[in-house]
């Protein structure tokens, strides 16, 4: 996996929860606008094309969004690396912050629509493989901590080294984030948003080991290279399972 931190903690002298959103509010604004302008037309996509049902459509909306910009979001930091001239890596926070409260709003909507805040009927079993929303489950309770985390105040309270620990933990929960879309509906994959989804998918999972090779054949860090070999063999294992 891909080692490059995700951004320079700045140096704040008092740090402040949302001390980084006051850098450059218009970049705030103008992300925040084309964050939300995607998932309207993933949600008119759905709407108009895939179900008339208004509630299935902010359900899928809300869950495509979210997968993909935490998609892209995994991209950069690869990209940052092979091509370092651009500064890229601004952007990855504010997708994959975008991306996570996305994904809540579809955890939101999917205990209100579909099981009826009935938690119960959420375990009804408990084999990820028989019921997919358990690694959905899975993959949102180690993205949490990360989206609690993406301050530059969590940065200076943690210090970066503990910090950084935490946030390695992205990659297990995009291993079960994927295993949860691909399995949790499958006929749903032959549409032009989820392709958009597989594509960025695996253009992140490239990217992220590429990004890996690179680094370790670099450094020679011997701990992270074995790190990086266990999460890929984890995440080949679990998919490997899945379909074969």
């Amino acid at each position: 996996m891909e080692v490059l931190p995700p951004e320079t903690p700045a140096v704040i002298t008092k740090p402040k929860i949302f001390a980084g959103i006051g850098k450059n509010k218009r970049y705030v604004i103008v992300a925040s606008f084309l964050v939300l302008l995607f998932w309207f037309i993933q949600f008119v996509y759905q709407y108009e094309f895939l179900s008339v049902n208004t509630q299935s459509s902010l359900i899928r909306s809300f869950a495509l969004t979210g997968a993909t910009l935490i998609s892209i979001a995994l991209m950069i930091g690869p990209i940052a690396r092979f091509w370092p001239r651009r500064n890229y890596i601004i952007h990855r926070r504010t997708l994959g912050v975008w991306g996570f409260t996305f994904i809540i709003m579809h955890a939101f909507t999917v205990i209100y629509y579909i099981f009826n805040f009935d938690i119960s009927a959420i375990f009804f079993d408990l084999n990820p493989y028989v019921n997919p929303v358990i690694f959905g489950i899975i993959a949102f309770l180690l993205f949490l901590p990360l989206y609690l985390t993406s301050t530059d105040w969590a940065v200076m309270k943690l210090g970066f080294k503990k910090w950084k620990a935490v946030h390695r933990l992205i990659y297990f929960g995009y291993i079960f984030a994927i295993l949860h879309f691909l399995l949790v509906n499958p006929p749903f994959l032959q549409n032009y948003a989820r392709g958009l989804l597989l594509v960025v998918t695996v253009a992140a999972l490239i990217l992220q080991v590429a990004g890996f090779v690179k680094t370790i054949s670099k450094s020679k860090n011997k701990k992270a290279a074995l790190a990086g070999i266990i999460i890929i063999a984890v995440g080949a294992m679990l998919l490997y399972w899945a379909f074969f």
